[in-house]
């Protein structure tokens, strides 16, 4: 750990502001849960990404902002349980939205997320989500 600050239970560290529970980080802020992470900021759960910004469980990713649930996009914005986009905006499972529907789509999702979070204290990973698709006929 060299040149940063409020790390907590954090490993190979350098030049971050407050990251807790995170691995390999460069030059980001306020991370959480992340892997193999640079110069990124306000994420949780994110492995090998790169100029990021508020992403939740996010895999693989490059410059991409407000994207939940995404594995390998590169310059997304607004995105939720999408994969192998590049530069898409206003996703939902690789169908793209007007941002008013997408819009109405997040806020209903982010609420569930929350009222789960309030009761369970728990929220489902990507792998999670990814064995109960698999299970489907």
């Amino acid at each position: 750990m060299s040149d940063s600050f409020y790390v907590y239970k954090s490993a190979r560290v350098s030049g971050c502001k407050s990251i807790a529970c995170s691995t390999i980080a460069k030059d980001s802020n306020y991370l959480f849960g992340c892997s193999v992470a640079s110069k990124d900021e306000f994420c949780m759960r994110c492995h090998q990404f790169t100029f990021d910004a508020r992403c939740f469980e996010a895999n693989i990713c490059t410059s991409s902002s407000d994207c939940y649930y995404v594995y390998d996009c590169l310059g997304c914005r607004d995105t939720m349980f999408s994969f192998g986009q590049r530069n898409a905006i206003h996703m939902v499972g690789n169908l793209a939205l007007s941002k008013d529907k997408y819009l109405a789509i997040k806020a209903s999702l982010l609420e569930q997320m929350r009222s789960e979070l309030i009761s369970r204290k728990k929220l489902c990973s990507f792998q999670d989500i990814f064995n109960a698709a698999a299970r489907e006929p």
